[in-house]
Order: C-alpha cells, then structure tokens, then sequence
C-alpha cells in the first residue's frame, strides 16, 4: 500500500522489459523481473504482470490476440512476428501447466525467436480452434464408411469411440462400425484412425489431412 504524501511510481512497459534484458532476458527467471513492479499502480489495465495461462485462456480469441500484440509491443523488431507470438502463446497455453505465468511463458517464445526461429514460427494456434474431437471422429467415420461393402448399412457407437487430442490438432480415433458384408450378415468391424486439422474451415475436409485408417485384426 502507498504511504501517504509518498511519489506516485511511473512504470512503463519498456522499463519493465528493461529489467527484465539486464536480469538475463534469455533466461526463465528474468522474466521474475515482472515481481519488481507487481504493486504499482501503474501497470497498464490490459496487462496483469499475475496473469496466469489459465486466465489467458478464459480470454476469447480477439482479446487474446491483442493482448499478446500489446505485450510484445516492447521487444526489438516484434512486430514482423506478432502472429508468430500469437501462436506461440495459443500453443503453450493450451499443453503446458494452467498456473504458469503468461510473461514467463512469453520468454518461452522470446527466447525461441532469438536462438531458433524455426521452432519460433512452427507453433500452432490450439486455443482458436479448441477440441474437434467429434469432427475428427465424423471425418474418420467417414473414411471408414467409404472402405465398406454396404456403406448404407454402416452403424457406429457414439460413446465406445476413444479420442485421443494432440498436439498440433492430431487425434487418433479408435472404434469400431457394424456392418454387412457380401453376404448381407452384419460383423463388426475394429479400426484405428489418424486425422489432423490444419487449420481454417473446421467443416471443410480441406482443411484436414486425409484420415489413416487401419484395420484391428
């Protein structure tokens, strides 16, 4: 709390990431440099040095992004690779521990772009997307249905399936479709399948890799 009469403390976002170059910008715990200005007033209302990823994720999908652009709005020679930032950001927030800090996070992605740009500009933007399980499991159903003798005849469970999430928006989709044969008698058939968003249209099988799919004997 402020003592009474005391100076009112002007911190900008530059001093911020001042402290935070001179503590080692490279390195995880400079970004602890956020600490030293945690009580201040001054600290602009869209950015909360506290901010957790999980709070990050509560944001929807503009705010986010712009919160990442004012964020990064202090690095040299950001602004070339504010979308790159946003993914990194979208990508860590949706695999790593909801308690970490959104500006240590943010210096996973600094440190990326200054010692490996190609891992840097290869993260994808999870949290826009969010889980496409049940289209995953649609497309690989579909797939399956087209590999069917009766294709008209195909049933499939909708709770038995499991779904396993990615990274990168992959999911693995294992289960199975009851349907005829050549001889009109229903089997049931296991399988596996691979599927992976690529992003845009979540509805458009363009936007997907062609399932996998594998036969469980």
């Amino acid at each position: 709390m402020d003592q009474k009469g005391a100076t009112p403390t002007t911190t900008s976002f530059d001093d911020i990431l001042a402290v935070i170059k001179i503590l080692g910008f490279l390195g995880i715990t400079g970004w602890f440099a956020w600490g030293y200005f945690a009580d201040t007033k001054t600290t602009p209302p869209d950015q909360n040095p506290a901010m957790t990823l999980a709070e990050f994720k509560a944001l929807n999908n503009d705010q986010r992004n712009a919160y990442v652009s004012t964020a990064i709005s202090g690095l040299a020679a950001s602004e070339p690779d504010t979308e790159s930032f946003r993914r990194c950001m979208s990508d860590f927030a949706a695999r790593k521990l909801e308690t970490l800090l959104f500006v240590e996070v943010l210096g996973w992605c600094e440190k990326e772009r200054q010692l490996n740009r190609a891992e840097f500009e290869a993260h994808f933007d999870e949290l826009a997307y969010g889980d496409l399980s049940m289209t995953a499991k649609s497309l690989c159903e579909g797939a399956m249905s087209a590999q069917l003798v009766a294709p008209a005849s195909a049933k499939f469970p909708f709770l038995d399936a499991t779904i396993f999430h990615h990274d990168r928006q992959i999911y693995d989709v294992t289960s199975y479709v009851d349907s005829q044969n050549v001889f009109g008698a229903m089997m049931r058939t296991n399988f596996t399948c691979t599927v992976q968003f690529n992003g845009g249209d979540t509805h458009a099988s363009s936007s997907w890799t062609l399932p996998e799919i594998a036969i469980i004997e």
